[in-house]
């Protein structure tokens, strides 16, 4: 996916994550913290090393972030496309 003019890759992974939502009216307090479990996200290496699981947003037009992604492998691909390179560097 590209993000202002970076080609991003992101590896789909199911997370368990802490989240904060507003309450709906009538119940007491503003918000309610949750813990949502199965949860597909999206995990980032950012050029730093750092490492960022993240949701699919929707824009203004209420079209996700999936829309604009390309499968470009799966992990088991993958993998033998990183051996075979290994291998070869030998």
């Amino acid at each position: 996916m590209e993000v202002d003019g970076e080609l991003r890759e992101f590896e789909v992974v199911e997370i368990t994550t802490d989240r904060e939502y507003n309450t709906l009216p009538g119940i007491a307090g503003d918000t309610v913290k949750v813990r949502l479990s199965g949860v597909i996200a999206f995990r980032w290496t950012a050029p730093d090393g750092k490492v960022f699981d993240l949701l699919p947003c929707v824009n203004e037009a209420g079209v996700s972030d999936t829309a604009f992604m390309e499968i470009i492998d799966t992990a088991a691909e993958r993998a033998v496309r990183e051996s075979e390179s290994e291998s070869k560097e030998q």
